[in-house]
């Protein structure tokens, strides 16, 4: 089965990069085959909802009227292949070089009415010294949808991967944001 389609296949590594350089984002849609998205929504509902199990499982969270599942690749044999892919991989190292790790592999369900911060994902928790900072090691997101989403859809600042960096705080108010743009 392929992941990826022929058109994303067909991007060079490097225009992705330098296009992340600039904008701090790239995209592309129509990137996962349309088997690969099957097999995955296929694989989160095989897995479902469980309480008191002592299983890999999501969670609805119904104060935020939202599904999450944080193991993604203990749930899913097709999502460990897009991570491993030799595309994702590759890609990873021409921007971080020989070292670099794959963390926190999650899936979402938003059934709409949240409202979610404008933030940063660069946090890190000391937990020694019971604060909340930012780490410097340099990370990316690989963010896919399985379906299309009509509002409410992610939404990056385009740029801000430079100068968040340089903030001690990771969460916005509206108000800041329409300030810098």
């Amino acid at each position: 089965m392929k992941i990826f389609t022929e058109n994303f296949i067909n991007t060079k590594n490097s225009e992705i990069v330098i296009e992340i350089k600039e904008k701090g984002f790239f995209k592309l849609e129509g990137a996962l085959s349309p088997d690969f998205i099957s097999n995955v929504k296929q694989d989160v509902e095989d897995v479902g909802i469980s309480l008191n199990n002592n299983n890999v499982s999501g969670v609805y969270f119904t104060h935020g009227n939202q599904f999450f599942l944080t193991h993604m690749l203990a749930a899913s044999k097709n999502f460990y292949n897009y991570c491993t892919n030799s595309k994702v991989i590759n890609f990873c190292k021409e921007i971080f070089g020989q070292e670099f790790r794959l963390k926190a592999l999650r899936y979402y369900e938003n059934f709409g009415g949240q409202q979610m911060m404008w933030h940063t994902d660069n946090r890190l928790y000391e937990k020694s010294k019971k604060n909340e900072t930012h780490t410097t090691s340099p990370g990316i997101i690989f963010l896919a949808y399985l379906s299309d989403v009509e509002d409410g859809e992610f939404q990056y600042i385009q740029g801000s991967h430079v100068w968040s960096g340089e903030n001690t705080h990771h969460d916005y108010t509206i108000d800041y944001i329409n300030k810098i743009q």
